[in-house]
């Protein structure tokens, strides 16, 4: 779960932390939905990709940013 709640943040920061538009996004693809679908399917129309571990690797210093 950490992993994801990483890449989800990351996906904010890309786009502002306070971006009304993405903060919609969240709400209309992951918390609206509670458990109507799949965590990994809301978490892939979340982002607009597959996940990926990358953000959370970097935020514990197993990889560099590059």
């Amino acid at each position: 779960s950490q992993v994801y709640a990483t890449d989800m943040f990351t996906h904010f920061q890309e786009h502002g932390v306070f971006n009304k538009i993405v903060g919609a996004e969240l709400r209309e693809y992951v918390l609206a939905p509670v458990a109507l679908y799949d965590g990994s399917d809301m978490l892939v129309r979340f982002l607009g990709r597959a996940p990926n571990p990358d953000s959370f690797l970097i935020s514990v210093g197993a990889k560099k940013k590059q």
